[in-house]
């Protein structure tokens, strides 16, 4: 993906999403028919597939995009990520409500 390719996608009636290095990575950028951006991660856990947004186009660039999924997939990796924390104990995530 390029920021040209970004600059390029205009919204269409359905969104949909343009894949950054052919989807290996997981970042993708959805483009919504209202015409806003937003970056996307797919993830899997527990055996379940995710999504985390990782932030609106053009506030978070196509660099800082690489960088923060490749920082979230670290922490995955890692067990460090707040969204294990949350997803692994449902209950006490109705407690913080």
């Amino acid at each position: 993906m390029t920021y040209s390719q970004i600059l390029d996608a205009v919204p269409q009636k359905n969104r949909y999403r343009l894949f950054d290095g052919g989807g290996r990575s997981g970042l993708h950028l959805l483009v919504n028919p209202c015409g806003s951006k937003l970056w996307m991660v797919n993830y899997s856990f527990m055996g379940k597939r995710r999504v985390k947004s990782l932030g609106v186009f053009p506030a978070v660039g196509l660099q800082d995009a690489r960088l923060k999924a490749a920082a979230f997939k670290t922490a995955l990796r890692e067990g460090s990520a707040l969204t294990i924390e949350f997803t692994a104990n449902p209950a006490d995530r109705k407690q913080r409500r």
